[in-house]
């Protein structure tokens, strides 16, 4: 080895090292950050908690601030229990405030949902959906939210019949809002409108109501095309025409659905490369359509590309991992390549015994809004500091 060579090896092996002790020292400082939030809030609640009189709102905002501290750091779990003493906490009080309640019950909710309990989340959502009505009006925007979580709750539950009534009144909701939209041109604000149609596409297309999805999924389609247009939001445009290919093709129009995937494939790759559980549910859905139009070869090479893709992705969505592997074992099942499809059937059978994780829903799977809406920002001290 050349002394230049060894010299450039050793330059960078040093580039190397300091770069690691200065992640280090980063995710040291960050931890000790953290740690030292968790011990005021948990002062806090103490210094509340041995006060005299009645000081349970104190008590419970100190509460709700450790529990978003931890969920913003991954620890749900403790947050969960946090939000359950808050919850208590707001319950037990002197002079219950319900509209407080409705709000800790949403914040609980929200970590119960990141979890997929859904069956403990739902009447917490449906008490808060209540009360919020109750107090504001079914119509106040301020209430929407709720509404659409509760109405998500149901559907990941498969209880279609109370998602679709709330899909459709926040559908409705969104049709007669008319304000002019930050495009300029437009009486109504189209992008919310979009927001609703696309959770009712959704809602029509787990239940394969496709003679209801594919006139939503045209209509979704049209909206993005003009917003990539006016808006320069391309971004859910790949997610529109993926839609309406899949209620194509599940609806038995592959013909018309194979022009629109390979529009959505390119699309994707725009302005960036897509995450690879995106990449991986456009190439089963792809690769379904083609299988549907006996082009068989074509479509493995994209069910390989999918499974390949999806070992890009640390928590994959099992539900939609496990669509992909099927739906390559069929295939090589009509080729009767019987061996392949044992393995992979083999491989399904092993996700199966365990609880399938929640599927991205389709039609939001590019859009940057599709994360359902969990916490927000760390919850704000209205408080004063406890006295000694």
């Amino acid at each position: 080895m050349t002394r230049k060579r060894f010299a450039f090896l050793f330059i960078a092996l040093l580039l190397l090292q300091q770069d690691l002790f200065q992640q280090a020292a980063s995710a040291n400082e960050s931890s000790s950050t953290i740690a030292a939030a968790e011990a005021v809030y948990r002062e806090r609640v103490a210094a509340w908690t041995a006060s005299p009189g009645e000081n349970s709102d104190y008590i419970a905002v100190a509460l709700e601030s450790l529990a978003a501290l931890y969920s913003e750091n991954g620890r749900n779990d403790d947050a969960i229990s946090k939000y359950k003493e808050a919850l208590a906490v707001r319950e037990k009080a002197a002079k219950p405030a319900a509209s407080y309640i409705a709000v800790t019950e949403t914040k609980l909710a929200d970590c119960l949902t990141l979890d997929h309990r859904y069956e403990e989340s739902e009447p917490l959502l449906l008490a808060a959906y209540t009360t919020q009505a109750k107090l504001l009006g079914k119509d106040n925007p301020e209430i929407q939210k709720t509404k659409r979580k509760l109405a998500v709750c149901y559907l990941e539950q498969k209880k279609f019949a109370g998602a679709e009534i709330l899909f459709q009144e926040l559908f409705q909701t969104a049709k007669e809002h008319s304000y002019r939209t930050a495009c300029g041109h437009r009486n109504r604000d189209e992008l919310l409108y979009a927001g609703q149609l696309t959770d009712l596409t959704d809602c029509y297309m787990r239940q394969k109501k496709w003679d209801i999805a594919i006139p939503l999924s045209e209509q979704l389609l049209f909206i993005y095309q003009n917003d990539a247009v006016t808006c320069k939001e391309p971004i859910s445009l790949p997610s529109a025409l993926l839609t309406m290919a899949t209620c194509y093709s599940e609806g038995g129009q592959c013909l018309r659905a194979e022009p629109l995937f390979v529009q959505a494939s390119h699309l994707i790759h725009l302005p960036k490369k897509p995450h690879p559980a995106y990449q991986a549910i456009i190439l089963t859905k792809h690769g379904n359509n083609l299988s549907a139009l006996g082009k068989f070869n074509e479509a493995e090479s994209l069910y390989r590309q999918a499974l390949s893709s999806w070992k890009g992705v640390n928590k994959p969505g099992d539900g939609d991992r496990l669509e992909t592997i099927e739906a390559y074992a069929a295939l090589l099942r009509k080729t009767n390549r019987l061996d392949e499809t044992q393995k992979l059937l083999a491989q399904a059978a092993v996700i199966k015994k365990n609880p399938l994780t929640t599927r991205i829903p389709l039609p939001k799977i590019f859009m940057e809004t599709s994360t359902i809406e969990l916490g927000g920002p760390i919850y704000q001290e209205r408080t004063p500091i406890p006295p000694n």
